[in-house]
């Protein structure tokens, strides 16, 4: 039920503005994961993760709280953290992955409006997974030119 939720907040609320994601591809993944949560690849599961953290963050307090039960920022806490967990299961480091990609670009975007994603919290990124643990290596981009602009 909320999957289905936070999957439409972000199709109204996100996608129009960014368009990483081909919706119709994603929605048989949402319908999926809804089935069978653990037969889905860890690549999608990393999407889903970032998903529901955009759309968590798209919403104002009182939306979020009516909607979820929850207040917002513990909400979108949890599904930073779990975007984070599965971007490392899915090998992100060395993965040519599309799919760990666009999770990744719209881990950003999630981050985007909450100077403390990448600069105050980065403890967030675990203690023993620093933020080099988040560059896409693979796509050419280098830890200084992703995350410099958040260092203090």
């Amino acid at each position: 039920m909320h999957a289905f939720m936070l999957w439409q907040a972000f199709l109204q609320n996100v996608n129009p503005l960014s368009k990483l994601i081909h919706a119709p591809l994603v929605q048989d993944q949402v319908v999926e994961a809804s089935r069978d949560f653990n037969a889905m690849p860890r690549d999608s599961i990393a999407l889903l993760f970032a998903i529901y953290a955009a759309a968590v963050m798209s919403w104002k307090e009182d939306e979020c709280r009516s909607k979820m039960g929850e207040p917002r920022r513990t909400l979108h806490s949890r599904y930073l953290a779990a975007t984070q967990q599965a971007l490392i299961a899915a090998g992100f480091i060395q993965s040519v992955s599309l799919v760990v990609l666009q999770a990744f670009a719209v881990f950003l975007v999630s981050c985007a409006p909450l100077s403390n994603c990448l600069r105050n919290e980065r403890s967030s990124l675990s203690s023993s997974q620093h933020v080099h643990v988040l560059t896409p290596k693979p796509y050419g981009f280098s830890q200084e030119w992703l995350f410099g602009w958040a260092r203090d």
